[in-house]
C-alpha cells in the first residue's frame, strides 16, 4: 500500500473503534452513513464478472499484488485474463477507501466465491453508482444466454422472447403468478423459505412449451438453463450440474416424462435414485435460490403426483392447440391477413402448425 492508502486505513480504523463504543443500532446507522457496501455471488454471473472488471479498471498499480492470472489458449493466439485474488486489500479512488474482500463460500452441497466491496468517504455515492451502472451494463437488455448442454459454460445468446409472441390461453395466468412471485421475496425471506418457484407446461407437442419457458426468462431478464435428463446417467452428475446454476436464472426440465415416471410402476434403481434427485433439486436441501423451475410434458398423467405437487410445481398451465381467436392474434401479430390464412382450417389448431403456414405465406408475399 502507498502512504496515502495507509493514512486512509489508519483514520478508518480509529473510528470504527471509536463508533463501537456506542450502541450497535447507532453504529450500524453511522456505519451506513459514511459507507456503501455490496457483495456479489459467483452464482449471480452478470454481477459478479461486472464488478471484478469494474475492480482490475480502477487502480492496476494498488491490484499488481491482489490478480490472479489465467493463460487461455484461441485462434488469435494466447489471452491473459485477470481476476481478483482471494483475501482483502485496500486502494484510493476518488478521495474513498476501497475495501476490497473476496472469500470462497463452501458447504456440502455448494462451492461458490463472493466478492464484497465496502466504499468509505465522502463520494460513496458517486462511486456506488458506477457499481450499479457497470452491472446494469453488463445485463444485455435485447438477449439471454442459453446454456443447452450438460457443462454449464457451453452457451449461446438468444433474442429475447416476448410474451407477445406467446399464444396460449392462460399467458396472464404464467405473468400474474411471476409476478406475486417477485412481490413476496421479502416474505420468503423473512420466514426463511427457498425463494424459488416451479411452472409445470403440459400438452401436446409443438403447441409452445419450451417458447413459453423462453419468454418466462425474457420476461423476468434471466438466463435460461435447459436441463435434459436423458443426458444424466446417474443423480451425482445431475447434482453437479444444478449446483453450479446461478440465481437469477430459469432451469428447463424438457420432456420430464422421458426418464421420470411414477414410483408406483416398475423402475431400475438409477431411475428411481434420479426421481429422488429431482425431487430434492426442485423441493428440498438440494433446491437452489431465486430460480424458476419449469418442466415441460406431453403426459401429465405419466407423471409421479410427488414431482407436480404444489411447493415443486406451484402453477400448472395446460398448453395446447388453440381456438379461433388467438389464431387471429397470431396472424395478426405477424401482419399477415387473418381471413385468407384461416379461411379452410378447423378449431382448435396446433399453433406450430399455424405459424408455419404464416411463414410460408410470408415467404410467398415477399
Amino acid at each position: 500500500m502507498d502512504l496515502v492508502t495507509t493514512l486512509y486505513v489508519a483514520l478508518i480504523s480509529y473510528i470504527v473503534f471509536v463508533l463501537k463504543e456506542t450502541p450497535k443500532k447507532l453504529f450500524e446507522i453511522l456505519l451506513n452513513t459514511i459507507s456503501f457496501s455490496f457483495s456479489t455471488s459467483s452464482k449471480d454471473t452478470n454481477s459478479y464478472y461486472a464488478i471484478n472488471e469494474w475492480l482490475l479498471n480502477l487502480n492496476k498499480k494498488s491490484l499488481n499484488n491482489h490478480l490472479n492470472a489465467k493463460k487461455e489458449y484461441a485462434k488469435s493466439g494466447v489471452i491473459t485474463n485477470f481476476s481478483i485474488n482471494y483475501g482483502q486489500f485496500y486502494l484510493c479512488y476518488k478521495k474513498n477507501l476501497i475495501v476490497v474482500k473476496k472469500e470462497l463460500l463452501q458447504n456440502t452441497f455448494d462451492v461458490s466465491d463472493k466478492i464484497t466491496v465496502r466504499v468509505l468517504g465522502i463520494n460513496k455515492g458517486e462511486v456506488k453508482n458506477e457499481i450499479l451502472s457497470a452491472i446494469n451494463k453488463n445485463n444485455k437488455v435485447d438477449m439471454i444466454t442459453v446454456h443447452p448442454l450438460p457443462d454449464i459454460w457451453d452457451s449461446y445468446s438468444a433474442n429475447r422472447k416476448s410474451f407477445d409472441d406467446v399464444f396460449i390461453k392462460d399467458k396472464d395466468e404464467i405473468i400474474n403468478h411471476l409476478n406475486n412471485w417477485i412481490t413476496l421475496k421479502p416474505i420468503y425471506e423473512k420466514h426463511g423459505i427457498t425463494y424459488k418457484t416451479g411452472i409445470l407446461l403440459y400438452g401436446s407437442p409443438g403447441t409452445g412449451k419450451t417458447t413459453t419457458a423462453k419468454a418466462i426468462a425474457s420476461y423476468l431478464g434471466f438466463n435460461l438453463h435447459i436441463v435434459s435428463l436423458k443426458t444424466y446417467k446417474e443423480e451425482q452428475s445431475l447434482i453437479r450440474k444444478v449446483i453450479n446454476i446461478p440465481e437469477k436464472s430459469v432451469i428447463l426440465f424438457e420432456d420430464i416424462d422421458c426418464l421420470l415416471g411414477n414410483r408406483k410402476e416398475e423402475a431400475d434403481s438409477e431411475t428411481k435414485a434420479l426421481l429422488g434427485t429431482v425431487l430434492n433439486i426442485l423441493d428440498g436441501i438440494l433446491s437452489p435460490e431465486n430460480v424458476v423451475f419449469v418442466a415441460t410434458t406431453n403426459y401429465i398423467d405419466a407423471l409421479d403426483d410427488a414431482l407436480i405437487r404444489d411447493g415443486r410445481f406451484d402453477l400448472k398451465i395446460n398448453v395446447d392447440s388453440i381456438d379461433k381467436e388467438l389464431a387471429i392474434q397470431m396472424c395478426q401479430r405477424y401482419g399477415v391477413d387473418e381471413n385468407s390464412l384461416l379461411n379452410d382450417e378447423t378449431f382448435p389448431i396446433n399453433p406450430s402448425y399455424l405459424q408455419n403456414k404464416i411463414l410460408k405465406s410470408l415467404k410467398t408475399i415477399h
